[in-house]
């Protein structure tokens, strides 16, 4: 049974002065920062810091609420993304405990589509 759909649409120019940033300052935990620099080391940081922001919003609204701020999204809601592969999220017990959710009976399914400036993730959640 589906519990609950995320869908995020972003645009790729919003994360265009992030690029520069210290990416430790943002809204990735250290594993996305190593994932982004090593297997996306040649294309568009930008393009990569949309994705990741997309597919975590797009969670968090699955679940129930878009509304957590950047630091909950870095400490807790976790984007395992490498090429050819459909990502895949994690959540943190502070997470977990925060929506009230049994992980063990969850499936999380995710989707990301780009086009020229815009990025769009959805996430599906579902009891198992």
């Amino acid at each position: 049974m589906i519990l609950g759909i995320g869908t995020d649409l972003t645009s790729i120019n919003r994360f265009l002065s992030m690029q520069t940033k210290d990416l430790n300052s943002l809204f990735l935990n250290d594993e996305e920062i190593y994932n982004i620099r090593h297997y996306y080391k040649n294309k568009s940081i930008k393009s990569e810091l949309a994705k990741y922001w997309a597919l975590k919003e797009a969670t968090v609204k699955a679940l129930g609420t878009g509304a957590t701020g950047k630091d909950f999204l870095k400490q807790n809601i976790f984007v395992k993304k490498i090429p050819g592969v459909s990502p895949v999220i994690l959540m943190s017990d502070k997470a977990v405990k925060h929506f009230d959710i049994d992980i063990d009976k969850l499936k999380v399914s995710a989707s990301l589509s780009d086009h020229e400036d815009l990025v769009v993730a959805t996430v599906i959640i579902e009891s198992i």
